[in-house]
């Protein structure tokens, strides 16, 4: 007889590699999350005056909530994601970027994803001022509300093919989207938006083939 000692993962287990903090979500994948430490603080509506304007705000019931990440990997200025990592002798393939993961990283310039990431999630890059330029790998099918919100510098984004879902304001407040003319926005065959302002009465054509009016 003899004892085999099996190790087996456990899912939510958090480790560093490099720079960034990894998570693990199943016995073979990973994803990326902040750095730092989550807020969340609210006032009445009459006594906010803007002044967190690199943070996350939305109104709520008369109150302003103001949310986001403190403190998150606060001098990373370049990152190159893995397609995979090793932690305890089990290889993971690195699936997701976290909801707020690079959140307020206002020195990241670079960005490299990996074809292996799926998800990008929601305020993922928000208030990246820095970001000049980024291209989503042909495997990111799903892109969560304001993932790139308040990066003013970033002029360029190579979208995949195979998106399936977007959320809202993704592109708010950055160069791409100030610079894109007013009408109809598509992302693939998504009906992402709609830019400027619709006269009363107005008439919009759902081009062919759109699945998804966002």
């Amino acid at each position: 007889l003899c004892t085999l000692a099996v190790w087996a993962y456990e899912e939510g287990t958090q480790f560093q590699l490099g720079q960034l903090q990894l998570k693990i979500t199943s016995s073979n994948t990973v994803k990326v999350v902040h750095g730092g430490e989550e807020y969340e603080k609210s006032m009445p509506e009459e006594e906010y005056d803007g002044q967190w304007d690199d943070e996350n705000v939305y109104p709520y019931e008369g109150d302003i909530c103001v949310y986001g990440v403190r403190n998150n990997y606060p001098n990373l200025t370049s990152v190159n994601i893995p397609p995979s990592v090793s932690y305890n002798g089990r290889i993971y393939r690195v699936t997701r970027i976290d909801d707020y993961a690079f959140f307020g990283c206002s020195r990241l310039t670079s960005v490299i994803i990996p074809n292996t990431v799926e998800h990008v999630g929601k305020l993922s890059f928000f208030g990246c001022r820095s970001l000049t330029s980024i291209t989503l790998p042909n495997s990111v099918k799903q892109i969560g509300y304001e993932a790139f919100s308040k990066c003013e510098s970033l002029i360029s984004i190579n979208l995949p093919t195979v998106i399936e879902w977007v959320g809202y304001g993704i592109f708010d407040g950055t160069a791409y989207y100030n610079s894109l003319p007013n009408g109809a926005i598509y992302i693939n065959d998504i009906f992402y938006a709609y830019k400027g302002e619709l006269p009363p009465r107005s008439q919009i054509n759902i081009r062919e083939g759109t699945y998804k009016i966002n």
